[in-house]
C-alpha cells in the first residue's frame, strides 16, 4: 500500500514538472519590454452636449475649449 502511494506521488510530481515546463510563458518571464509611451497622449473629457446629455470626447491635452464646441 505504501509503495503504491509513493509511486503515485512520484507520478504526480513528474506530471507537475512536465506541465510547468510546457505551460505558456508570461510576458515578464519572456523579458518583453512594454511599448514606449507616446508623447501625444489623448485624454477623455466628459461634456454636456446641446441636448443635455453627457458625452465623452477624446482630445489632446493642448486642445482648447473652443475646439470642443
Amino acid at each position: 500500500m505504501e509503495q503504491k502511494r509513493r509511486e503515485k506521488e512520484e507520478e504526480w510530481k513528474r506530471k507537475r514538472e512536465e506541465d510547468l515546463k510546457n505551460r505558456p510563458k508570461k510576458p515578464h518571464e519572456l523579458k518583453i519590454q512594454p511599448p514606449p509611451a507616446s508623447e501625444n497622449r489623448m485624454m477623455e473629457v466628459i461634456v454636456n452636449d446641446r441636448l443635455g446629455q453627457k458625452v465623452r470626447v477624446k482630445c489632446m491635452p493642448d486642445d482648447t475649449v473652443g475646439m470642443l464646441k
